[in-house]
């Protein structure tokens, strides 16, 4: 719980009363920026 606090207070965001969309960019965003060129091949 100590290292778990001293992460939280290097890491400090104003969070409070805020929704998750206003702090960081959903990660499903992230895929509709890509483009079908841009994705790497899956291993076959």
């Amino acid at each position: 719980m100590f290292a778990g606090g001293l992460v939280a207070s290097f890491f400090r965001v104003n969070a409070e009363r805020k929704p998750l969309e206003d702090i960081a960019a959903p990660l499903s965003a992230a895929s509709r920026l890509q483009t079908a060129t841009e994705r790497p091949a899956l291993a076959s």
